[in-house]
């Protein structure tokens, strides 16, 4: 086995991780850094070197293995491609991060930074990469791979405060687990757990400013938003200003956590949106008429039958027909997420953004909607 990383120039953690693994293999040193398709290239090219043997990648400067029985676990997984799970941040904003600049790979967050597999899987996992995020490239890949993430941190683990650590007796172990690395990317610190282990750990400047211009321009649809969302609230009448501020908010969500990930045409994705634009249109329209009709015959009809006509086509086609076809045009099996389950995305950090779509799913999503239309009707009932 073979643990290489890729580094220009010696920088935070790259001393300890030497000290750590002796045998590392370090490329790239000396070399200009032109983005990541350095690292990719560059690791390719050794597997290539040496074809027949495991391959260890792990990232220079956020890294320390913590012991060497990364062989043998990698080889109980049973998988040629082993890729380290993502840092497990409780935080709402980190989530939102996280989903809208890299997706999940089977609902799974992976990290490109840390894998280990065979020469030969590595090769073909990379071989249609051609510069940009590795991190992007490597969700799509995973969907269309035969590998799997370390969950479990049994060879990886990436460092969250948000999870259990201790060190006892010299080892470090994460919810009870003992990784075999320990990274911590974006700059942050394990100085402490370093300490305890042994190591004297170099200062770290968590640099904000870099990385606040470096994604700036991810996130300037977000600005762009808020300033339409301002505008609305201001320049146009209450109720229907906040209708259409919801409507914008809900349906940039359904783009930039779901729709954009899939590997189809600006047309097919403009077409996803537009079905997401008539189904929160659709439940709109209901909500309105049930705390809207005023008794209104001709209003409680109408919601009556619109929602007779929702009902009896689940009943034919046993799911949402609106999310059956997306889910084609997509080809995943997906629920619709609902102006609720949206809400509740910023409001539970453990919430998902997209779930299973299932004949349950669909019933328990319309449980709510359901009661509020017979409330409805009773109201009316006793009223007139």
């Amino acid at each position: 086995m073979h643990i290489i990383t890729y580094a220009t120039h010696e920088e935070r953690y790259l001393p300890l991780l030497k000290q750590s693994y002796p045998d590392l293999v370090v490329l790239g040193m000396g070399k200009p850094w032109n983005g990541f398709q350095d690292k990719v290239w560059a690791t390719v090219e050794y597997c290539k070197q040496h074809p027949h043997e495991i391959i260890c990648f792990i990232d220079g400067f956020d890294s320390v293995v913590l012991h060497n029985e990364i062989l043998a676990r990698y080889e109980s997984f049973q998988s040629p491609l082993v890729m380290s799970h993502a840092a497990n941040h409780k935080s709402v904003g980190v989530k939102y991060i996280q989903d809208k600049m890299f997706g999940k790979c089977n609902e799974v967050r992976l990290n490109s930074g840390m894998y280990i597999g065979t020469a030969e899987a590595i090769i073909s996992f990379w071989e249609n990469f051609s510069g940009g995020d590795d991190q992007q490239y490597a969700t799509y890949t995973c969907k269309h791979t035969d590998m799997k993430i370390d969950t479990e941190h049994l060879l990886f683990y990436n460092y969250s405060p948000d999870d259990t650590i201790q060190v006892r007796h010299d080892k470090l172990y994460v919810n009870d687990t003992q990784p075999c690395v320990i990274s911590c990317p974006g700059n942050a610190s394990i100085n402490t757990y370093l300490t305890e282990l042994g190591y004297t750990p170099p200062a770290i400047h968590y640099d904000w400013t870099y990385r606040f211009r470096t994604y700036l321009k991810h996130f300037l649809p977000e600005i762009l938003l808020i300033t339409i969302i301002i505008a609305t609230l201001f320049y146009v009448s209450f109720p229907l200003s906040l209708a259409i501020s919801f409507l914008l908010f809900t349906t940039f969500l359904e783009y930039e956590l779901h729709i954009k990930h899939y590997p189809i045409s600006p047309f097919l994705k403009f077409i996803c949106v537009l079905l997401d634009v008539v189904h929160m249109a659709l439940f709109g329209v209901i909500l309105y008429l049930v705390f809207s009709s005023g008794c209104n015959l001709k209003n409680i009809i109408l919601l009556d039958t619109m929602y007779l006509i929702v009902v009896l086509s689940f009943f034919h086609f046993k799911r949402c027909i609106i999310a059956i076809v997306q889910n084609k045009i997509i080809q995943k099996t997906v629920a619709w997420t609902g102006p609720f389950d949206r809400i509740n995305y910023f409001l539970k950090p453990e919430k998902q953004y997209i779930s299973t779509g299932t004949t349950k799913g669909w019933i328990e999503s319309n449980k709510l909607t359901c009661l509020m239309i017979i409330l409805a009707n009773i109201y009316c009932l006793f009223k007139n």
